[in-house]
């Protein structure tokens, strides 16, 4: 007969806020790059932007989640104009069921 194999990896890591969140202006019009601190046992990363100026009640719009600790957010896309303020954050998402951790502080740009 056949066994199953063991599922591969160590133990869970709890993933905790994501650090030195950062945001510039991109090379192209209406693109702005994020850039963060890799963490270990973060098998991805989700982005959220949002318009309001308030990022504490902010209504942030979730992004597709990427693997590399920078990415570049297609801001008009989004929903912003050239010369629109945006505002963003990150959350590192871990193995295992609902190990995602908090969101990092949030930063903001001016979009080019």
């Amino acid at each position: 007969g056949f066994e199953k194999a063991a599922k591969p990896g160590g133990p869970v890591i709890e993933m905790t806020q994501v650090e030195d969140f950062s945001l510039t202006r991109g090379d192209h019009a209406g693109t702005v790059d994020a850039h963060w601190n890799p963490m270990e046992g973060a098998k991805s990363y989700v982005l959220y932007v949002t318009p309001d100026e308030d990022p504490a009640t902010a209504n942030w719009s979730r992004l597709l989640p990427v693997t590399k600790s920078q990415t570049t957010i297609n801001a008009t896309a989004e929903g912003f104009a050239s010369g629109d303020r945006l505002w963003a954050c990150c959350q590192a998402v871990g193995s295992g069921d609902d190990n995602v951790g908090p969101k990092s502080d949030p930063a903001t740009v001016i979009v080019p």
